[in-house]
């Protein structure tokens, strides 16, 4: 798939647990281009400073975590602290809202 740099959001799924978006238009917020690992209905953004699309690109939630946490001197001040625990909640939460509203 060819990247499409002049969308701020550009999203690569496992379609359950994540999706993976590229923002280079927020640079005052951020200090940067960045990259989020974002799970849930948005309720974690796991952001790395830069563009880490294409090496995140079709990867499964736990390759891309494994990226994100062999590259902690790239994490963005504003990124969600990562824990196990607390990622696997937010999945399961979202799961079981998806599943009561027949989005699945």
């Amino acid at each position: 798939m060819k990247t499409n740099y002049r969308s701020n959001h550009n999203c690569a799924s496992d379609g359950e647990k994540h999706y993976v978006s590229y923002n280079w238009k927020d640079t005052e917020i951020y200090g940067s281009d960045t990259t989020a690992i974002v799970i849930g209905q948005m309720q974690r953004f796991y952001i790395l400073d830069g563009n880490h699309y294409e090496q995140l690109q079709g990867k499964t939630f736990e390759e891309c975590i494994k990226y994100y946490q062999d590259n902690q001197k790239l994490i963005n001040k504003r990124s969600n602290k990562y824990s196990l625990e607390d990622a696997t909640k937010v999945i399961e939460e979202y799961a079981t809202f998806k599943k009561e509203k027949g989005y699945e």
